[in-house]
């Protein structure tokens, strides 16, 4: 995906040292202290790696369903992840909120353990 970056942050990222490298990357290995990838651009070694910078909110089925979300798409939920249509929970990028991998996990482990008490509350679940 390309980066939609206004000339300004560019500019900014630029002056910061901050690299930043369209297309598919693979083949990641630690070399030394840094992150090794193969890149677009060849074989890269980096300090610290962002894997997307943005998101693309894709909650067009959930809506259609009748998802009540912002103006810009992103699904209103309560504390438990669950969005306006009974039974279906949202979490990520698609929710309001902070978009960041780390708390799209917190988000998703929320919604597990609210799935599981909901239904251990139909029926009992044993392990």
């Amino acid at each position: 995906a390309e980066h939609l970056l206004d000339e300004a942050c560019a500019t900014k990222l630029d002056e910061a040292g901050i690299v930043r490298v369209q297309g598919p990357c693979g083949g990641w290995a630690i070399e030394g202290d840094q992150l090794a990838l193969d890149t677009a651009r060849g074989r890269m070694r980096f300090d610290s790696v962002y894997p997307a910078l943005g998101s693309r909110i894709r909650s067009h089925l959930a809506v259609a369903a009748g998802a009540r979300a912002s103006d810009e798409g992103c699904l209103e939920v309560d504390d438990h992840q669950r969005t306006t249509v009974p039974g279906l929970f949202a979490a990520g990028d698609v929710v309001k909120g902070l978009d960041q991998i780390s708390h799209a996990m917190g988000e998703a482990g929320v919604a597990a353990t609210t799935i599981r008490n909901l239904l251990s509350e139909r029926r009992p679940i044993r392990r």
